[in-house]
């Protein structure tokens, strides 16, 4: 007699296993795994990284179709993230506040009642004031993401709420509007980005431009503060608002033209900040599906000159602007349109290199990957990453890419060459294994965990493990040193191999970690990797 169980059931659809076979057993593997990641989470002692602790946990329970545990982990991370002060958030980690996080995974699994309770506790715990009576930190991202997510309808209460707070911190302050100049540029644009959230971005643009009272956040010259709040507004523009927009990107197009007429840039402008204005136009115009005007402007930043270094560098700012307007065509079934705005990126990458620049190829990289233009691909990498004997910081990034390429060219059948890609990635990762012990001591402290030595261990066993050479990549594991180091690899090499599919292997190296914390983060990682199972690449 045959025996199944099911093992998930959400939206009418049951998911059934036979008890046995090799999908049971993955299933099984990775609910224990979920369940020991749950023990784990309650561990973690930051309360960003618990909240985040069990918000993968519920994606994860999503992604096997259990509603009900996803429910519970996303009502976990809800508890913890209501503990968090923004300021927390904001200054410590420079990311969104988790509780957002929670609404939108709530939203994204189909939840839109959970989300919906989560954004209002969300809103009455960052809107409180603190223990000494003053007014809360600027709670408008939870605002936006409401509006965003769920409409204004939905939103309605949130907004008439900050509405009554932006107002009242502006008639606060407009008492003493020279001694509190700051804090009224804060409530004033508070106001102001309110009405653009509703749609009324006329009214917006009005506030702006003839409000006395204005003041903005570059300081007190009126032009740039004014021109910079107009062009900040456009970031939160949402596709739906093609044609009610107009009236704000108008004003923003006219405000950074005139910047740029005899006489100007005023005191203290500089060219790159029009540059970057003119990108920020661009990119929304793209948003909104206006693709040739999205490519007229982004040749207007181009055009503008690029002051010398240390001032310079905005052609990043351009490179990433044509991405980001490619992967917009590209979505918009424009495979030759994006192809050829990517194109159009590559003189930006050029000389100098470092800093934002390099990283920012991987971004051009990618976008190549996904219409499968490989040699363009692999042409970048190797102009942009160096395979210098010693790893440079840039060197993971390298490598990242090249098991990326290797991905898009066995989806694109042609696994020949993603064996020839491969092999190329692992010769650089030994390499740098090696080349990391010499790194000096004063420049480990650039390094994020773990050591650069484990890193590239951990990178060399994953890659062999994808030729087929699953042996000899835990043997490499195994030869670290005993304690941290061999933890460490462990950790790093569970999640790969639970990232391929290999359940068994990965719990495997969880339960032999011996420190506690490291196990207990293991254990997070693995249960929530979102499994891209791909058999074994083998060499000829």
């Amino acid at each position: 007699m045959m025996l199944c169980r099911v093992v998930a059931m959400g939206l009418g659809i049951a998911t059934v296993v036979i008890a046995g076979s090799p999908e049971g057993h993955a299933e099984d593997l990775q609910g224990e795994a979920l369940a020991r990641a749950a023990e784990a989470a309650a561990r973690v002692e930051g309360r960003v990284d618990r909240a985040e602790a069990w918000l993968k946990i519920g994606e994860a329970r999503v992604r096997r179709r259990e509603p009900a545990a996803a429910r519970a982990a996303f009502e976990a991370a809800a508890g913890v993230a209501l503990q968090i002060h923004p300021r927390e958030v904001a200054v410590r980690y420079n990311r969104s506040h988790p509780v957002i996080l929670v609404a939108q995974a709530q939203a994204a699994s189909g939840d839109r009642e959970a989300a919906h309770a989560t954004f209002l506790r969300g809103v009455e715990m960052l809107s409180a004031p603190d223990q000494f009576g003053n007014r809360p930190w600027d709670w408008g991202p939870i605002v936006r993401a409401q509006i965003q997510l769920e409409g204004r309808d939905a939103a309605d209460s949130t907004i008439r709420r900050y509405r009554a707070y932006a107002e009242e911190g502006l008639a606060r302050d407009r008492e003493t509007l020279r001694s509190g100049v700051l804090k009224a540029r804060g409530d004033f644009f508070e106001a102001t980005r309110l009405r653009a959230w509703c749609g009324d971005y006329a009214g917006a643009v009005r506030d702006i431009l003839n409000n006395e009272d204005f003041v903005g956040p570059l300081g007190d010259d009126p032009d740039s503060s004014r021109r910079f709040s107009l062009v900040h507004l456009l970031n939160d523009v949402p596709a739906s608002d093609r044609e009610a927009a107009n009236p704000l990107l108008a004003a923003a197009r006219k405000a950074v033209d005139d910047a740029g007429l005899p006489g100007r840039p005023v005191a203290g402008e500089s060219c790159w900040q029009r540059a970057e204005q003119y990108c920020t136009i661009a990119v929304t115009l793209s948003r909104l599906g206006r693709f040739a005007e999205a490519l007229e402007t982004i040749a207007q930043a181009a055009g503008v000159p690029e002051p010398p270094p240390p001032n310079g560098g905005y052609r990043h700012t351009i490179a990433r602007s044509y991405v980001l307007i490619a992967e917009d065509l590209r979505a918009a079934g424009d495979r030759e349109g994006s192809l050829a705005t990517l194109r159009k990126a590559i003189p930006f990458y050029s000389e100098p290199r470092g800093g934002r620049l390099t990283t920012s190829v991987a971004n051009l990289t990618r976008g190549f990957l996904r219409l499968r233009a490989f040699d363009e691909a692999r042409r970048l990498i190797e102009e942009a990453y160096p395979r210098w004997r010693r790893p440079t910081l840039e060197s993971r990034t390298r490598l990242k890419l090249l098991e990326s390429l290797a991905d898009a060219q066995v989806d694109a059948g042609e696994r020949a060459a993603a064996v020839v890609t491969l092999e190329s990635a692992l010769a650089d990762a030994e390499m740098w294994r090696v080349g990391a012990v010499e790194i000096p001591e004063n420049q480990r402290r650039f390094w994020s965990k773990p050591e650069p030595v484990i890193l590239y261990a951990i990178a060399a066993a994953r890659i062999r493990a994808r030729l087929g050479e699953a042996v000899g990549a835990r043997r490499l594991i195994e030869s670290l040193k005993p304690g941290e180091p061999r933890d460490e690899g462990r950790r790093g090499f569970a999640v790969a191999r639970a990232e391929a599919g290999d359940w068994t292997e990965a719990l495997s190296m969880v339960r032999a970690i011996a420190d506690p914390k490291i196990r207990d983060r293991a254990w997070i990682e693995v249960a929530t990797v979102e499994p891209r199972p791909r058999p074994p690449l083998s060499r000829p």
